[in-house]
């Protein structure tokens, strides 16, 4: 069912920048700005300009600031020790002072005509950049893939529970030059209206739009091993893992390569290459990382806590309850595959009984 249309011309994007007041910046430096850091400078400039702006209803309707880790302070960051959240979210807040100094500040002093004093701080780029991460649609039109701030279309909260890909809620009508956004169930009046932003486990949702989903089923811990720099055979083991495009890139993306139930195949591949020519598999001791995981249930069951750090909580414990599944998933393949000829097995062997 059809429920919002939005016209294209309400949404702030690369094309309203490029006709913005900024059009001189983005003239003389055509081509040495990527298209986000393009409408961040759009964004802020438009904030700046205040009622005088086209779009000051919609800048006015964005949140002041997130939940997203980038904006805790120290000590609730520190809850997420140990988490690929925390690892990401530390290179995300150095990269963001890296380009704030090296792209707009310079910018900002050369087109100081254009920029109001003060120009635009690293907070308000910080800003800029969570917004177009946490809200921005990304469409198809005449053929160009965009990125667009929509005002209204992104009100809709996220449904863990429906399973459709975000292109089938928020859709671009090229004829009506309009976005539009859809429902795929039916719905009863004055219940909120959902979309599902992507199938996220609670720590991408934490580290992209500030929240957890208690509940959440989809969980995922990107984890990868090395060839060490001092195995002997560490040229030919490196060499076999660049080869091969299932091993060529680790990526961090929350996609999972421990997912509990079973284990990515990029993952199995790389360990099989790396363990070449050795004699064992040392197991890891897992009693410290059992003891903390019942300490932060515990934690999380008795305490009044601030949401950031009942936030923190939920992504450590689901980790650690992904390691655990994960390391009891391979050790009984590890006992299947020893009870059973392997001419006869398919690997990994994820269809074998428990």
């Amino acid at each position: 069912e059809h429920t919002l249309d939005i016209p294209f011309r309400l949404t702030m994007n690369v094309h309203s920048a490029l006709s913005s007041d900024l059009a001189p910046l983005f003239a003389s430096e055509a081509g040495t700005l990527a298209d986000v850091e393009i409408l961040a400078l759009h964004l802020m400039y438009e904030k700046h300009k205040g009622v005088a702006s086209f779009w000051a209803p919609f800048i006015r309707s964005l949140p002041a600031t997130f939940d997203t880790p980038i904006f805790w302070n120290d000590d609730q960051f520190a809850a997420l020790q140990g988490t690929n959240v925390s690892l990401l979210a530390a290179m995300m807040k150095q990269q963001i002072v890296a380009d704030y100094t090296s792209v707009h500040s310079p910018l900002f002093q050369k087109y100081s005509a254009l920029f109001r004093t003060p120009s635009p701080t690293m907070q308000e780029y910080k800003w800029a950049l969570s917004v177009i991460w946490s809200r921005a649609f990304g469409i198809t039109r005449a053929g160009e893939y965009l990125q667009v701030l929509c005002p209204a279309m992104d009100m809709f909260n996220h449904d863990v529970l429906l399973n459709r890909p975000l292109d089938d809620f928020i859709v671009f009508n090229e004829q009506a030059q309009t976005l539009c956004h859809r429902l795929h169930v039916d719905c009863v009046a004055n219940t909120p209206l959902n979309i599902c932003y992507g199938p996220y486990s609670n720590a991408k949702l934490l580290y992209s739009y500030g929240f957890v989903v208690p509940g959440n089923h989809r969980r995922g811990i990107d984890f990868w091993v090395n060839v060490p720099t001092n195995d002997r055979y560490y040229k030919l083991k490196k060499s076999l893992i660049d080869s091969n495009p299932l091993t060529a890139h680790q990526t961090y993306d929350f996609d999972g390569t421990l997912l509990g139930h079973t284990i990515s195949e990029r993952l199995l591949a790389m360990a099989r290459i790396v363990l070449m020519q050795e004699d064992e598999i040392h197991a890891r001791n897992n009693t410290g990382l059992l003891y903390s995981l019942d300490e932060d249930v515990a934690q999380l069951e008795a305490s009044a806590l601030s949401h950031q750090l009942t936030f923190a909580l939920q992504v450590r414990i689901e980790d650690k309850q992904v390691l655990e599944q994960s390391i009891a998933t391979l050790a009984k393949w590890k006992a299947y595959l020893l009870d059973h000829p392997t001419d006869s097995l398919v690997y990994p062997p994820r269809d074998c009984p428990v």
